[in-house]
Parts: structure tokens; sequence; C-alpha cells
């Protein structure tokens, strides 16, 4: 079983005395429906009940890989805390300790149509099958898998799937399947003082060497519904190893995924829908730190939410129809970063809000369809603060139909434009306001009804042609300070 003995008598991995349990071996813990926390929990003829047992089977001192095996149905959360994981003799430089936590996958019962075909055309980011028969946006959220590649369903219609980030080949003749989580942990369990409760608390987690250990969550649904404090899916605090969330669903609580004190957490095909506060929030604390890819939050009150210290790397998928902003980040030195396919759509107010952050990097994104601005920018600062925000729109980036405009940038801030375009905006494409600074170049082309450019409310209205027609061309307010050059 791979369980070193402490001097105790026991099976778990407890502390006796001085001496703590370590793992001696490769180890696999089942928990199924219909097992029992009285067996070994070593097969699945065998297996536990609860996924809390399995976890507290586990020693705190992790040498070898490790995985919870859990099957279909639905299960009480759990919490996973204290663990240490130390590179064991039989690894290699290269090679990392996994402790994985991994549900089922399977297909879902579907109203009309099927889970799977043969493409009929497509492209990366869409697929057409023209023989299905599929209720409009029953698949959002849903995973299609085509060879060995999962994308998340963003949106379809009868005939057409559209993902949320793309394949890296068109799909078009290509085989392919839907499958959603069968593992569904909807009874969470009691985390942090009793101030909310989480479906999976991950706390205290500690590498003994860069990366040697690394935790797995994959192929699990966190249903909140029934849960009365504060519910969140997967709440993770206090944690120094690699964190990779794969493949989940995580639903109808106050937040999806919290990060707090986390320095390294990887989120791939996580979809978070209908979450009273956040699909995914990053707390305060100075390291906090998320990569996510081909992610979807939908339906939330904000997409993403960072606060202060929180920094991201490398986020790409869709931020859409939520009901506040698809991307809210407050607080400097917050840092944010997206890279390819990002999908700003439909959100109640801006599609992206900034305040006080310290840099905004954004490349291939499609803002639209918001009810307030496509980006909106505030330093806001107070007291002797010197950190400007900065955002760097580069890459191919379409601003288009948002309520109140495209982009608005206020109180000291500094916004690069480079191919950035996109028309039917309300107001105007580019609003400057109090000693902001903006360069554009000659492929910037964000436009609203009401004019191009304004640096002074609105009083004179500026044109990309006639006002920035050569590289450096430059107009400046010298009462509110506030200045566009054009820098090719």
């Amino acid at each position: 079983m791979g369980i070193g003995r402490p001097l105790a008598t026991s099976n778990k991995g407890t502390i006796s005395g001085d001496v703590v349990t370590k793992t001696t071996s490769d180890m696999t813990l089942y928990v199924r429906t219909d097992g029992d926390d009285s067996n070994d929990g070593l097969t699945e003829s065998t297996a536990l009940a609860t996924i809390q047992e399995a976890v507290d089977r586990v020693p705190k001192f992790v040498e070898h890989n490790v995985t919870i095996d859990i099957g279909e149905g639905s299960f009480k959360g759990a919490q996973i805390a204290n663990f240490v994981f130390g590179k064991a003799k039989t690894f290699s430089s290269q090679e990392h300790i996994k402790f994985t936590i991994e549900g089922k996958l399977g297909n879902p019962s579907l109203s009309t149509g099927s889970v799977s075909g043969v493409a009929t055309s497509g492209d990366q980011i869409s697929l057409t099958d023209s023989s299905q028969d599929w209720t409009t946006n029953e698949l959002r959220g849903m995973f299609c898998k085509i060879g060995e590649d999962y994308r998340l369903i963003r949106e379809n219609t009868a005939t057409t799937l559209t993902f949320g980030a793309k394949f890296s080949t068109s799909t078009s003749g290509k085989d392919y399947e839907v499958f959603e989580p069968k593992t569904t942990i909807n009874d969470f369990v009691s985390a942090d003082n009793n101030w909310w409760d989480a479906g999976l608390n991950i706390q205290g987690l500690v590498s003994n060497d860069w990366h040697t250990g690394r935790l797995y969550i994959r192929n699990l649904k966190t249903d909140g519904s029934d849960s009365v404090i504060w519910p969140i899916g997967i709440n993770i605090t206090g944690a120094n190893s690699y964190l990779e969330i794969q493949r989940v669903q995580l639903v109808k609580g106050q937040v999806g995924v919290w990060v707090d004190s986390a320095w390294s957490v990887h989120l791939y095909e996580g979809y978070m829908a209908e979450n009273n506060s956040a699909g995914v929030f990053l707390y305060m604390t100075v390291g906090t730190w998320l990569t996510a890819s081909r992610i979807g939050a939908y339906n939330n009150k904000d997409g993403l939410y960072c606060h202060a210290n929180a920094n991201t790397g490398d986020i790409d998928g869709f931020f859409d129809s939520n009901t506040r902003y698809g991307v809210y980040a407050f607080g400097s030195p917050a840092e944010i970063d997206f890279e390819t396919d990002l999908y700003i759509k439909g959100n109640g107010s801006h599609g992206i809000k900034l305040e006080n952050v310290s840099f905004l990097d954004l490349d291939n994104a499609i803002i639209e369809d918001n009810g307030g601005y496509g980006i909106y920018i505030d330093e806001n600062a107070s007291g002797n603060r010197v950190i400007r925000t900065f955002a760097n729109l580069a890459g191919n980036i379409t601003i288009q139909n948002n309520t109140l405009g495209g982009i608005i940038a206020k109180n000291h801030s500094v916004v690069a434009l480079t191919n950035c375009t996109g028309s039917g905006n309300g107001g105007y494409g580019l609003e400057l306001q109090t000693k902001s600074y903006a360069t554009i170049t000659s492929q910037t082309s964000v436009t609203g009804d009401s004019g191009d450019l304004t640096i002074d409310d609105g009083k004179t209205v500026l044109s990309y042609s006639s006002d920035f027609a050569n590289n450096g061309d430059t107009v400046t307010n010298l009462y509110n300070g506030c200045r566009i050059e054009r820098r090719d």
C-alpha cells in the first residue's frame, strides 16, 4: 500500500510522537458510491466510500506517486491539507512526484442530437456536423475530444460547436466525441473556521525542492447549490507546490476557484458558471500566481477577479455573459497577462475593468457586446503612488459593439494600442481623461458612434485619418494633461 508505519499502530498517514509516516512506494486508492470506509481501498471491489477517507490514508510525507481514483456519482468534499512533497531517491531531476485526485468523464445525456460523429466542415475554433440536431447551447461547458485533445465548448447551434480556444489543426473531417464529468462533489466541507464551505479545500502544501511535488485535480464537477456557508468549488490557500486543475465544472457556488498564497496554479479546460461572486478569484497575498488555458467563465458575477498582489500568466478562453465584469482586476502591483484566443462577450458592465493595476498584456482578443466599455482603465491613485497602470494591447484585438465605448483610460493611465480595430461602440473608440496617455499606430481603428477619439470629454472629436495621418502626430490637451501620439 506504500504507507510507512508510525510508532503507534495505524493505517493512516498520521503523526505519532516524533515520527511522521511517509510513502514507501506508489499507491492508488479507490473511492466508489457503494464503497465502505472500513475497506482497504486498494481495489475497485474494496473501495472506500468517501474522498476524505482516501486522503486521510495518504501519509503526510509523499515521496512516491499517489492516485485517488473516484468513480461516477455524487460525493462529499474533502480537506487536502499539510502534505509535504519530498523527492524520492528513484526520481530523476526531470521527474516529479504526482498526487492525483481524479474523477470520471462520460458522455452526457442530450435532449437532441448525439455525442459523437464526424465533422462535415470546420476550422480550428469550430466544428460543424450537418447530421446533428443539437439543442442550442445545451452543450455549453462540456468538453469536445478530437484525438487526444479536449476543448471546452463555448456555445452550440443545432449543427455547430464553437470552442473557447482553438485546436491545433482544423476540425474538418475529424472524429469527435463530447464528454462531461460524471463525478460530482455536491456536499461541501467547512473550511477556514467555518467562514466558507469548499468542495475541495487545499491548504498547506509544501515541496521540499523546486517543482518536486505536483497535485493534479481532474475530471470533477462541484455543485454548491445546497451549501449554506459561502460555497467555493475548489479553495487553494497556502500552497508552494505546483497545482494543476483540468477538465472541471465548478458551478452554483460563490466562487468556482479561489486562489490565495499559492505560487503555481494551472487551470486547464475549467468551466466556472453561475457562481454568485466570481468564476475565478485571485486574492491579495504576494506570490499568488495563476495560469489558465482553454477556460470558460459564464454567468457568474465576475468571470475573473484579481485582487491586489495577485498575478496571472498566459490566460486564454472565454468570459461570457457574466452579470458584472468579464475580468476585474483591482490593486497594485497586480499583473494580468492574456494570451491568444481570448473572447469577452455580453457581460453586464465592462468587458475588462482595471483599477490601480500595474500591467495588462493583451494579445489576440475579441471584446464585444458588453454593457459598459470594452476596456475600462482607472489608475485612481491615492497618496504618493508612483506606479501607473500600463496596458499593452498588441496582436489582433477587436473591440466592438460595447454600449458605452471601446476603451476609456483615466487618471494617469498609459495605453499602447497596436493592431486594435472595431466599430459599433457607443461613445468613442478611445477616450482619455485626467493626465492619461496613449500611443496608436497606423493599424489602430477602434471607433465609436460619437467618433474615433477624444481627450476632453467629447468637446473635441479626433480622427485617426486626419489628426493622426502621419507617424509622430501628437495631440495634447494642456488643461487635463492627456495626450495621444501615433508611434508606428
